[in-house]
């Protein structure tokens, strides 16, 4: 574990120079949206959208310099190495979850508009199992073909989720099995919960597994 955690940090380190800019520019839409919205929700989930762009930055930079090819020179198993990059997934997902609702918290705060604390967790929580369960399955394509030939799986849900959502907001019509469904979510919770969890780390299992026989296999 210990080594993975140092490999988690020597890919925050080497994707640094290259986010810091671009991610104190993305927080510009997202504050724009909170302020001219009702609620922070379509914040929150732009946000989470963002994770799909920054979580593949180590694929990235890596390629470019041939960085695999220097941890196998290092004598870093790939155990070591896919195991951190998963690592680090969860903690650019946790980290911008975070600054999701910190934001969301001083603009409501700025513009003295109610705050609700519980709401924004759940939506959170929620947006951040649906991109996890989209980079379950990234995750081992990147690890397959590496970056260039998996750009554009990379960057597919951000063409296919507005595109869905768009679909579902103009053709779907509310029908009691829905109503019954957020019914249900809303007061069973503790329950749903649990369900999204077990459901995340199953999904999170197979990819990983899968990945790590994806990496094993290819010649650096």
């Amino acid at each position: 574990m210990s080594k993975a955690l140092s490999f988690v940090k020597l890919d925050f380190i080497t994707i640094k120079p290259y986010t810091v800019k671009q991610f104190l520019l993305l927080l510009v839409a997202p504050a724009i949206i909170i302020i001219n919205s009702e609620g922070s929700a379509s914040g929150i989930i732009m946000f989470s959208v963002f994770t799909l762009m920054f979580f593949s930055y180590p694929f990235a930079i890596g390629e470019k310099s041939n960085i695999d090819a220097l941890y196998a020179t290092l004598s870093i198993k790939r155990e070591t190495v896919v195991f951190g990059r998963y690592l680090f997934t969860i903690a650019v997902n946790i980290f911008f979850g975070f600054v999701a609702n910190i934001l969301a918290f001083i603009i409501r705060t700025v513009m003295r508009q109610p705050f609700d604390t519980w709401d924004h967790f759940i939506v959170t929580v929620f947006m951040l199992l649906i991109v996890s369960i989209i980079q379950a399955v990234q995750l081992p394509v990147l690890f397959k073909f590496g970056y260039d030939k998996a750009k554009l799986m990379i960057y597919l849900p951000f063409i296919v989720i507005p595109g869905l959502v768009y679909i579902f907001m103009t053709f779907s019509m509310p029908d009691e099995s829905i109503e019954r469904f957020f019914t249900w979510f809303t007061e069973n919770q503790s329950i749903a919960a649990g369900i999204a969890a077990v459901i995340l780390i199953i999904a999170m299992t197979i990819s990983y597994f899968t990945s790590l026989s994806f990496y094993r296999k290819r010649d650096f």
